[in-house]
């Protein structure tokens, strides 16, 4: 799963199929138990990311913790 992770974001012959804020967004939308995928996959898949520095910067990052704010607001 992490491979499908990283490879979302394309190459540089390619071209990203996903922005890698989307990527993340996406992972962070994944229902373990309604996907039928384990939490460790998810966790997981999410730590490929963040070790990806050059690609998931701290610009995209804050990007994504705005962006999942605003879609799953405070109680």
């Amino acid at each position: 799963m992490i491979d499908i992770v990283v490879g979302m974001v394309g190459s540089s012959q390619s071209g990203p199929v996903l922005t890698p804020a989307e990527v993340l967004i996406a992972i962070h939308g994944i229902d373990p138990e309604r996907h039928g995928i384990p939490l460790k996959k998810v966790t997981d898949a999410c730590n490929a990311c963040f070790e990806q520095r050059q690609t998931f910067t701290q610009e995209v990052l804050a990007k994504v913790l705005n962006q999942l704010q605003m879609l799953f607001p405070a109680c």
